[in-house]
């Protein structure tokens, strides 16, 4: 079982950090995208995650389970997203079937986005990528921002809020 779980936790945690950064970058290069996800799934990312687990997080895994998990974070995702499968499964049933694993990888998505992703940190990273790769600021404020030419100023507000944070 630990090897399953760190198999599919890993799949997971690639799937959940790609459509993350997809849906919140929708504009941005894929070099960009493929950047800031590989970076939301790297070990010491992983090793932070799994750090701020709490005890509500624990009580998701079951116990024959929880001896597999040993201070993996992907052992522990493959985990949740078992909970979910068995959770919405036997809401909608009343008996554990193998169907509905659109419900669950959105659920288990949910999770971990809710708890351990901070999506200023996404756009500060992304921007400062960018302007390395010398983007104009005006494109990166109107394409990966959002802000279109009428709240132009707001954006640039914003990049600039943005910008001061990551650089102290």
């Amino acid at each position: 079982p630990e090897k399953h779980l760190e198999f599919l936790g890993g799949m997971l945690l690639k799937a959940i950090t790609a459509d993350t950064v997809y849906r919140y970058l929708p504009y941005a290069e894929v070099k960009y995208l493929s950047v800031i996800s590989k970076t939301m799934e790297s070990k010491p990312l992983q090793e932070d995650y799994f750090q701020q687990l709490n005890e509500k997080d624990w009580l998701l895994i079951p116990l024959d389970l929880k001896e597999n998990i040993k201070k993996s974070f992907k052992n522990f995702l493959g985990a949740v997203y078992l909970y979910f499968t068995v959770k919405i499964n036997t809401k909608k049933y009343n008996v554990r079937k193998e169907k509905q694993p659109k419900n669950t990888l959105r659920e288990t998505r949910e999770w971990f986005v809710e708890r351990f992703i901070d999506h200023e940190e996404i756009l500060k990273d992304t921007i400062t990528l960018m302007l390395k790769d010398n983007k104009p600021q005006k494109w990166i404020i109107r394409y990966v921002m959002g802000y279109e030419s009428n709240k132009y100023q707001e954006g640039r507000e914003k990049f600039h809020e943005l910008m001061e944070e990551k650089n102290l």
